[in-house]
């Protein structure tokens, strides 16, 4: 099953947050594990996908791009 398929980031950000998910615990980022590095297209995406849901993301940034 793929129930997100379908769904923008933005929508699965909503659903999790509805859900009560703990989307601090999710990571993105490819380039670092203690930070994420807030530059590359994968954090890109993610912030991307929070401002659009009109939430603030909670995982720690080394780079505050579009934040």
């Amino acid at each position: 099953m793929t129930p997100v398929i379908d769904m923008r980031k933005s929508e699965i950000v909503r659903r999790g947050i509805e859900l009560g998910a703990p989307l601090g615990l999710t990571w993105s980022c490819y380039q670092y594990e203690d930070a994420a590095c807030g530059a590359c297209d994968s954090c890109r995406l993610r912030l991307r996908a929070f401002a659009e849901a009109g939430e603030a993301d909670s995982i720690p940034y080394r780079v505050q791009i579009g934040r």
